[in-house]
């Protein structure tokens, strides 16, 4: 069986933040570590369509992606997007290292319409009675099945870029917990998610109501009260957390948005100011208007609204907005120099 993939990124050239954090969707390149069966062409290959299946999913946020029919075309080739692989062999078995550059991804996830993930990793507060409640009695059974339920939390959290914590369970978190039969799981969870600012909650049980001990732990969220599986709950939780941060190039809508961008000190500056415009997922055309001293006027043509360029870029760590007065043209700092 093909084990567990673990995604894990190769820095190079400049990277791209929110308040320090790196954007996964925006990279310059992605390496994917993945087991395989063998070395023949067939495992090879399933070992590439697992990679690919697994980095579309980081790059568009959304677990629903694979069912699109331009990636079922794409999965069944899936070595015109992989720029090289190597196997090593590890005391745990054979592994592939693939290769993808993250200009071909995104033009791949623009030229469908699919949707790109432009965000920072979405903080959940996870809370697990089994293992916060300290007055919880739980027998070996139990014990089992709660480190296992822990376990799969950590390896889905990893394998969709959103990061875990949990309650710290301080006197002020036993009293919510206290009042939890006095009130609903939800409102319990919003009080908790209130405290910690987290982007939202996911509650999940061993028992069921009547304190019987359940053969597979049931899961809700702020998104969903439905009581369901854990990777099912968690991965309807963060679609719907990402659409809200995704951006889908309509390239039906054509626009020209001025901007000023100072800090360019020379020429070497000036190709790599224009090569970071231009690497961005909306922009098929630039143009120099105007240099005078380190400032440059450019006009960009792009795709969609000019909001969506403007966010775009704002989320780039080599371009710092400088805020000027309403009706001023838009002004960056460059900081990749």
């Amino acid at each position: 069986m093909i084990g567990k993939i673990v995604i894990f990124i190769l820095v190079s050239l400049s990277t791209v933040t929110i308040n320090g954090e790196e954007i996964f969707s925006l990279k310059t390149k992605y390496e994917v570590e993945i087991e395989i069966e063998g070395t023949d062409q067939n495992s090879i290959k399933q070992g590439m369509q697992n990679a690919f299946s697994s980095l579309l999913i980081s790059l568009s946020g959304n677990s629903t992606i694979l069912d699109e029919s331009s990636v079922k075309k794409a999965l069944k080739n899936p070595e015109k997007f992989i720029n090289q692989y190597k196997l090593e062999a590890t005391e745990n078995g054979l592994i592939s290292i693939f290769s993808f550059h993250g200009d071909s991804l995104r033009l791949f996830l623009s030229q469908n319409s699919l949707p790109l993930w432009v965000s920072k990793k979405p903080l959940i507060l996870s809370f697990l009675p089994c293992k916060e409640d300290s007055s919880y009695s739980i027998d070996i059974e139990e014990i089992v099945i709660c480190d296992a339920l822990e376990g799969s939390l950590f390896e889905l959290s990893q394998s969709r870029n959103s990061k875990v914590m949990h309650p710290i369970m301080d006197l002020r978190d036993i009293t919510y917990f206290d009042s939890l039969n006095s009130f609903s799981a939800t409102k319990f969870m919003n009080k908790m998610n209130r405290r910690y600012l987290t982007s939202s909650w996911l509650l999940c049980f061993t028992r069921d109501s009547f304190g019987i001990l359940l053969e597979s732990p049931l899961c809700q969220s702020s998104e969903s009260s439905d009581q369901r599986p854990l990777k099912q709950t968690f991965n309807e939780l963060l679609d719907k957390l990402n659409i809200k941060e995704s951006l889908v190039v309509d390239k039906s809508r054509k626009n020209k948005t001025l901007i000023k961008v100072a800090g360019v000190s020379d020429f070497s500056n000036l190709e790599k100011l224009v090569g970071d415009i231009n690497s961005q997922v909306l922009v098929f055309d630039t143009l120099i208007n105007e240099i005078k001293d380190d400032e440059v006027l450019i006009s960009i043509s792009h795709y969609g609204k000019k909001e969506d360029l403007l966010s775009l870029l704002g989320k780039n760590s080599g371009f710092e907005q400088i805020i000027l007065q309403s009706g001023d043209i838009i002004s960056y700092k460059y900081l990749n120099t």
